[in-house]
């Protein structure tokens, strides 16, 4: 009985499903293949597609709203980045709960039944711990395959996002649209970063963020080194600019971390070569971190001397954070057990 009760109450919420794409019209349509297969009521979903491309996917597009079995709408924008893309969306949008996902990702069958019924149980709605309201919910991310060791090093690790540093990863994530509404949209000055901005203003405004491990999608990671560095640099630039928008914003302490992880790791890396039993396998993987940890830092130095666009900086307290979030906790993380994850 409990579980038909919440079955009734989940089919109430209506869902519209955010995806801004650029020039990848086949990852793009494998992803809208896997949400049609929802077994979420499709009277009940609708799928927005904001396309800045210019590579087909737009006809591809038309093809596809001829023969969706859900409500589905596309726009063509000028391509100004992710965030535009998805204000757009949400502007557009006619549900209560605004899911996000991005074209390179692909939707287990039960992912959105999974979000949006965290919305409406009544454990999770009003957590007895905190009191609050819950604003964003974010699932799982899996790897869609590790074909090489550049796909094998990223990790999305969303509960680790969302408890400790209180952001959602957007390409697996869902948020009430009046949150998202009172804290005026992603920014879009921001071109990286956005996920972590929107997550800590989303709980300035009072409410909940949650982890939902039932709620799954398959993410295809950076696939070439050229890719893997450039998406890092940008996460270090992103999360620079974050510390020039907010005042509380650890900047300083993710440059300390990272540069004494990278020390860390070359120091220790001819005694692990010796003690390693595949020796050439993690002297390649020990050598990738090197350089992906080096390029982290470049993009940290980049973002420091970057002209600060941000405007009037927010003093709020980001005690909420977490881990990162003071000093001591950043020393309690250079035990050796830490740094050799």
């Amino acid at each position: 009985m409990v579980g038909e009760k919440e079955d009734e109450i989940v089919s109430r919420l209506r869902v519209s499903i955010v995806i801004p794409t650029y020039n990848r019209k086949e990852m793009l349509r494998e992803c809208l293949e896997s949400i049609t297969k929802q077994t979420y009521p499709k009277e009940l979903f609708e799928i927005i597609v904001v396309s800045g491309s210019t590579d087909g996917t737009n006809e591809m597009l038309e093809e596809f709203a001829a023969r969706s079995p859900v409500k589905f709408r596309w726009f063509g924008l000028k391509n100004e980045g992710p965030n535009v893309a998805r204000n757009f969306g949400i502007e557009m949008s006619e549900g209560e709960i605004i899911c996000f996902t991005d074209d390179d990702c692909i939707a287990d069958k039960n992912w959105l039944s999974n979000l949006v019924k965290v919305f409406e149980s009544s454990e999770l709605h009003n957590s007895e711990s905190s009191g609050k309201v819950t604003g964003g919910v974010g699932g799982k991310i899996l790897d869609y395959k590790q074909d090489n060791i550049f796909e094998k090093f990223v990790k999305m690790n969303q509960e680790s996002a969302i408890r400790n540093s209180s952001f959602i990863i957007t390409c697996n994530g869902a948020y009430r649209k009046e949150a998202l509404e009172k804290v005026g949209g992603f920014d879009e000055r921001l071109r990286t970063g956005e996920d972590w901005d929107i997550g800590i203003r989303v709980t300035l405004m009072g409410y909940d963020l949650k982890y939902q491990p039932d709620a799954i999608v398959y993410h295809k990671h950076r696939a070439t080194f050229r890719g893997l560095l450039k998406q890092q640099y940008n996460y270090a630039i992103g999360h620079v600019r974050l510390g020039k928008k907010y005042k509380w914003f650890p900047t300083w302490q993710l440059l300390s971390f990272t540069l004494i992880k990278l020390i860390y790791k070359v120091v220790e890396t001819p005694f692990g070569v010796i003690l390693a039993c595949e020796r050439w396998n993690f002297l390649k993987n020990r050598i990738l971190t090197i350089i992906i940890l080096l390029t982290y830092l470049i993009g940290i130095l980049r973002g420091l001397v970057e002209r600060d666009s941000s405007g009037v900086k927010i003093e709020d307290n980001l005690e909420f954070i977490g881990e990162i979030n003071t000093r001591k906790k950043l020393f309690q993380k250079l035990r050796i057990g830490e740094i050799l994850r």
